[in-house]
């Protein structure tokens, strides 16, 4: 994955959360919806960067693309 791309997936996240720290604390926590991996680990995956779009969507109560 690009640098880029994982700069504006963790900026999307500050942005959602409204706050650094709880963007932090969910970038690096298990999720269930990624089988137990981190965010931060998803990003590496084939399509985990559009995974971690789809949720912080979803967490700003957007719907899905």
């Amino acid at each position: 994955m690009h640098a880029n791309e994982n700069e504006r997936l963790i900026a999307r996240a500050v942005e959602v959360f409204e706050d650094s720290e709880q963007a932090e604390l969910w970038l690096r926590s298990p999720n269930a919806l990624l089988r137990g991996r981190t965010p931060l680990q998803a990003l590496d995956a084939i399509g985990g960067a559009a995974s971690l779009r789809r949720q912080l969507d979803w967490y700003a109560g957007k719907s899905p693309r």
